[in-house]
C-alpha cells in the first residue's frame, strides 16, 4: 500500500506525550469516582501530604486519606502495573512467534 503525500504522521514523542496524559487522567479518574467521590483537589493533598509526609497545610478528612491511601491508589497502581506485564509478554510472545 503506497502512502500519498497528504497522509501526515504524528511524531513518536508527541504519541507517547498523549499517551501519559491519557494515562494520568484515567489514573485521576479511578481514583475520584467510586462508593464516595473524592475531588481531585483532596487526591493530590493526600497522596503529597499524607502519601509522601510533605506539609501542605491543609486539613483533609481522615476518612479520604485512608479511602484514597489504603483501597483506591494500591488498586490503581496494581492495575497498571499488571496491564504492563500483559503488555510486555504479548509482545515478547509475538517476537517469539514471529507474528508480527
Amino acid at each position: 500500500m503506497r502512502l500519498t503525500k497528504n497522509h501526515t504522521h504524528i511524531p513518536t514523542y508527541v504519541a507517547y506525550l498523549l499517551s501519559c496524559i491519557s494515562v494520568l487522567i484515567i489514573v485521576v479518574l479511578a481514583i475520584r469516582f467510586g462508593s464516595v467521590n473524592i475531588p481531585v483537589s483532596t487526591i493530590f493533598y493526600a497522596i503529597v501530604q499524607e502519601g509522601l509526609g510533605l506539609p501542605m497545610g491543609v486539613d483533609i478528612l481522615p476518612a479520604h486519606v485512608q479511602i484514597v491511601l489504603n483501597v483506591r491508589l494500591p488498586r490503581v497502581l496494581l492495575t497498571l502495573f499488571v496491564g504492563a506485564s500483559l503488555a510486555i509478554a504479548g509482545a515478547a510472545f509475538q517476537a517469539c512467534s514471529e507474528t508480527l
